[in-house]
């Protein structure tokens, strides 16, 4: 549980302690405690309220430590602070507004841990609340799955969440099948599906191979894809550039323009990450997760008169205590 220390074995005197990360259901910030030094390793945090999940919360004695490991994701984004999480949600919905009235069908590829729950209540929120048309939501396997573990631990999201029924929504099913993918997107309607990055041959690139081909569609990513994978090409992409959705497949050209990116990230940006440091008073600060140049600026610009290290894998490195 949350805020209870306990020993990692008996007859010794390292103890540790966990904390609400905010960034999915479950995620900790770990402090490790001994006679000797206290460290406190963040994990990925989020410093704001989601749909679901209310902000990292972090204790007194969390902040008094001698050491604090800290992901560095957004490091590197100049821009991510300005994109206010309400004004995202509105644009979201009137994104999905626009595919559904000229009969089309929305595509959301999203990571089945964590975006999946918060992307469909989300939108069945906005649904009841007359922001999005009434049309049918699908959810496919893995994301449906967690969604009953979110149900389950209900008492660890935001005060006061509604989380919508688990049978509001339908099964994707089978989108190997071509018949059961042509089924699917013959009706306007919203499809949540893994993966978030639209590797090949998961179900969000197989819906996506017959997406693209049509106008009337929209494919909007609600989290990070990385340059080398599909999804990010099929975002980037030109209208007429042509790829392959399924490993070995036949290439398909990019007819449908309607393809966007929103901000909905549990990374917290860099601005929020420096107020975590600021909150937590150690000796020492670690860099970690990720890409050199987000290390880089943490490095430069957060937790002045520390000693500060962005380690290699493998590297040991001397601790002040």
């Amino acid at each position: 549980p949350f805020g209870r220390e306990f020993s990692i074995r008996p007859g010794n005197d390292v103890t540790v302690c966990l904390s609400p990360a905010g960034h999915v259901l479950g995620a900790a910030c770990v402090r490790i405690s001994s006679a000797k030094h206290s460290l406190l390793f963040s994990g990925d945090v989020c410093v704001i309220d989601q749909e679901l999940m209310p902000g990292i919360k972090l204790p007194p004695e969390a902040c008094d430590v001698d050491t604090l490991i800290i992901e560095s994701t957004y490091g590197a984004n100049a821009t991510a602070h300005e994109i206010e999480y309400k004004s995202e949600v509105d644009r979201f919905a009137e994104a999905i507004t626009r595919v559904i009235k000229r009969d089309g069908v929305v595509l959301v590829p999203s990571f089945a841990l964590g975006r999946t729950q918060e992307v469909l209540n989300m939108i069945t929120r906005l649904q009841h609340r007359g922001k999005i048309p009434q049309v049918p939501v699908y959810a496919s396997g893995l994301g449906r799955a967690i969604y009953e573990v979110y149900v389950r631990f209900h008492d660890e999201l935001k005060r006061n969440v509604i989380m919508t029924d688990l049978s509001e929504f339908e099964s994707v099913g089978d989108v190997w099948d071509p018949k059961v993918v042509r089924t699917l997107t013959n009706e306007p309607c919203i499809i949540v599906a893994t993966s978030g990055m639209m590797v090949e041959n998961t179900p969000s690139a197989m819906i996506a191979e017959r997406l693209v081909g049509h106008a009337k569609h929209g494919i909007f990513f609600v989290g990070y894809c990385d340059p080398d994978t599909l999804g990010y090409k099929v975002r980037t992409a030109k209208t007429g550039d042509r790829f392959a959705f399924r490993l070995d497949g036949p290439t398909v050209p990019i007819v449908c323009e309607d393809r966007e990116w929103f901000s909905f990230s549990a990374h917290a940006h860099r601005e929020d990450l420096c107020k975590v440091i600021d909150q937590v008073k150690s000796k020492n600060l670690v860099f970690v997760h990720g890409d050199p140049p987000a290390l880089e600026w943490m490095m430069a610009n957060a937790g002045k008169g520390r000693k500060k290290f962005n380690p290699r894998i493998g590297e040991t490195i001397p601790l002040q205590a």
